[in-house]
């Protein structure tokens, strides 16, 4: 082979190299850009009612099993029993995930640790009980955050969360969120430590100056600003919506994301944290896009340096093309 083709096949080479470098750095940072951004974080797992995927929610099992999963979070939905404690339970009444019947709010607590809340979801779970915040608190204990939905503003409730919390010192890794602004406010008079997220469904479109939040509200997510975190449901979660959150130094977190498919395209937008139903198949679609980022940053660095040493080569090769 004659040293003027070898001299071609080299800058051909270089060439395709760079073409390499150009392109996969522009479609492995827009496909891995959750991994890429200026924090080089990923977003928070949270465990939806703990792992409510695969064991009856808001119960110590969920919990358990979320921990067991490394949620970073688990989100759980409080209400005030009729003698004044606070019990985990999502809706108002226990007749959706108990054997039982009636207003959580007309039982006492003795009443509401007769029901079973576990073998509506399956029988292996027959027996698990509705666990009081307290009992979360200590099965938790700071292995992960808590995310507490304070589902009703009335009856004092965001004063006596805000006492237990302190008394469990658990300031640090406990968070209060609600659709309801009004616990938020309480919990602001009280100059409460606590972080506070504010729940919402999301924008109305065609720039309709209204957003949903449980009910019709006037104005636009973004007015909550004092608040850590706006969390919207994801379906109306967009990059515009997180871009002007993210401008006014809040999160956004989104609920509820069970399909990897949608996870995956919430982590590329830039979202804080996810909450799901199962926060072992999030952790898999993280570490799945962990791996591919790694792998390709590795390629990236081998063809970077193959370059050099084509570069190299042609810069010699041409000087001795030169001297003949």
């Amino acid at each position: 082979m004659s040293s003027t083709w070898l001299f071609k096949i080299l800058c051909f080479l270089f060439l395709l190299a760079w073409l390499v470098i150009l392109s996969g750095d522009f479609y492995f940072k827009e496909k891995f850009r959750s991994y890429t951004n200026s924090s080089s974080t990923r977003p928070l797992i949270i465990a939806h009612r703990g792992a409510s995927g695969e064991a009856p929610e808001n119960t110590l099992a969920a919990i358990e099993l979320a921990l067991k999963q490394k949620a970073d979070m688990i989100e759980v939905d409080v209400f005030l029993s009729k003698d004044e404690h606070i019990v985990v339970i999502h809706d108002a009444s226990v007749n959706r995930t108990t054997n039982g019947q009636g207003k959580v709010a007309a039982l006492t607590l003795a009443q509401l640790k007769k029901l079973d809340a576990g073998s509506w979801f399956d029988a292996a779970f027959v027996g698990e009980k509705i666990p009081t915040l307290t009992e979360v608190l200590t099965a938790v204990q700071g292995k992960a955050q808590l995310l507490i939905e304070v589902k009703q503003s009335g009856r004092g409730i965001a004063r006596k969360i805000n006492t237990l919390i302190t008394q469990h010192q658990a300031n640090d890794w406990c968070i209060v969120q609600s659709f309801d602004t009004q616990v938020i406010e309480n919990l602001h008079k009280l100059k409460s430590p606590l972080r506070k997220h504010q729940l919402v469904v999301g924008n109305l479109p065609l720039f309709i100056p209204y957003h949903v939040n449980k009910r019709l509200s006037s104005g636009s997510l973004y007015q909550y600003t004092n608040v850590q975190s706006v969390n919207p449901m994801y379906w109306f979660t967009t990059q515009q919506v997180i871009e002007k959150l993210h401008a006014q130094n809040q999160q956004v977190i989104v609920w509820t994301v069970n399909q990897p498919k949608d996870m995956r395209r919430l982590m590329n937008m830039g979202v804080d944290g996810i909450i799901t139903n199962y926060p072992g198949k999030a952790r898999q679609v993280c570490t799945k896009r962990g791996l591919h980022y790694l792998i390709a940053s590795t390629l990236l660095c081998y063809v970077q340096r193959l370059s050099e040493t084509i570069e190299c080569l042609i810069r010699k090769h041409g000087n001795v093309l030169d001297k003949s």
